[in-house]
């Protein structure tokens, strides 16, 4: 069996192989980019091989979070940093996040709404 994760960011092409029974979560960080992130997540919540999708709100200032609750679900969490601290603080609070719960994952995949997912990048 093979699956894969795989992404295009500046056409470079990027895979990450999964082995069987693998936990991979999924952080995606949002700013004021509520229509990005919602089709991004609708996208890579089909994948089986993404276990959990954490949207992290950077404190948008569009007004958008409760728009974002709405893509809650077992699979996807949606959490508010509380502040604008950054890339990397609103990265680390979803990681932070996921720590908390007391589930493990084997990869945990930093990813933004604005990058293009293949949608045959997974093979099973």
């Amino acid at each position: 069996m093979c699956n894969k994760f795989s992404t295009n960011i500046n056409n470079i092409r990027i895979f990450i192989e999964i082995g069987d029974n693998m936990k991979v979560a999924l952080i995606v960080l949002n700013y004021n980019s509520y229509k990005d992130t919602a089709q991004y997540v609708e996208l890579v919540s089909k994948y089986n091989v993404v276990n959990k999708i954490v949207v992290v709100d950077n404190c948008s200032t569009d007004g958008m979070f409760n728009e974002l609750l709405k893509l809650k679900s077992e699979k996807v969490d949606v959490i508010s940093s509380g502040k604008n601290g950054g890339y990397s603080y609103g990265n680390n609070f979803g990681v932070k996040y996921l720590e908390s719960k007391n589930e493990i994952y084997d990869y945990i995949i930093i990813s933004n709404s604005d990058i293009y997912v293949e949608e045959n990048a997974i093979c099973t």
